[in-house]
């Protein structure tokens, strides 16, 4: 009895879901406003804390930590060149024999440490010198 409600409540979400999807964008938007039932004095609270939230993390220092790797590793350098080669051959392979020998084949004779030098920030130095340590 539970299961068959289930079924139903699913099947009924399912077709909720596939009538919005062709529904006109801006139906859909008033509708979804209308269900919300903020008043005008909600929406101004919506729109300042996102727009502080916006400046947040527009005036934050720090970059994320992959936007960080990137651009240490791009495909300026030789050392993001073979990690890119690195990436792709490893995405290739299924046995931990051969992800060890191309982890070795990429990483050897670069020049990591210099990735690893002062001035560069805590997990990019550390990521240089673990490079290096690798080789």
């Amino acid at each position: 009895m539970q299961q068959a409600a289930i079924v139903s409540s699913s099947s009924s979400l399912r077709d909720a879901i596939s009538n919005a999807t062709w529904r006109d964008e801006d139906e859909l938007f008033d509708d979804l406003v209308e269900r919300l039932g903020f008043s005008d004095s909600d929406w101004r609270q919506v729109e300042e804390a996102s727009a502080e939230l916006i400046g947040q993390l527009r005036n934050e220092a720090r970059s994320p930590l992959i936007d960080q790797f990137l651009t240490e590793y791009g495909l300026s350098n030789d050392e993001g060149v073979q990690l890119m080669r690195l990436a792709e051959a490893l995405s290739r392979t299924v046995d931990p024999v051969t992800a060890n020998q191309l982890i070795r084949d990429k990483l050897q004779d670069r020049d990591w440490l210099s990735h690893a030098r002062v001035g560069k920030g805590l997990l990019m130095r550390a990521a240089g010198l673990a490079l290096y340590l690798t080789d």
